[in-house]
């Protein structure tokens, strides 16, 4: 069971990831104008990163951020990617799910895990907490 709190920082997390999106994707398109599709979308991936680090450091965590999970935080996307990636393959690929469809199942999937990494790298590395002591039993 999700315990209010929990409840309260993954809507806020779900929230700034929404917010995110709509930050980023028009200066995705801006900068589409003047750089390559390529170019444009890591400029706004990294933009989006930092806007997640900010939005959840302060927002949805309320945690002092330092640079240690600073430097950690980035990881948690790669990671994001690789296992989002790995199911939308699945998902089209090997249960022949639609590839308009797949994308959002596998968006709303990995909220959970994300958010437990940010929680472990926000709290757990900006805290000094061992990770113990930044699990709960609820996410």
């Amino acid at each position: 069971m999700i315990n209010k709190e929990t409840k309260q920082r993954l809507t806020k997390f779900v929230v700034g990831g929404v917010l995110n999106n709509a930050i980023v994707y028009p200066v995705y398109l801006f900068l589409n104008c003047f750089i390559s599709y390529q170019a444009a979308f890591i400029v706004c991936y990294c933009v989006g990163i930092l806007w997640s680090y900010w939005f959840n450091t302060r927002y949805v965590f309320r945690t002092q951020g330092n640079w240690r999970s600073f430097a950690v935080f980035p990881s948690i996307y790669v990671f994001q990617y690789f296992v989002s990636a790995a199911a939308l393959w699945c998902f089209v690929e090997i249960l022949g799910g639609s590839e308009v469809v797949a994308p959002l199942i596998v968006a709303v999937a990995i909220v959970p895990i994300t958010f437990t990494l940010n929680k472990f790298v926000l709290v757990g590395l900006s805290n000094g907490v061992a990770a113990e002591n930044c699990r709960d039993s609820s996410v």
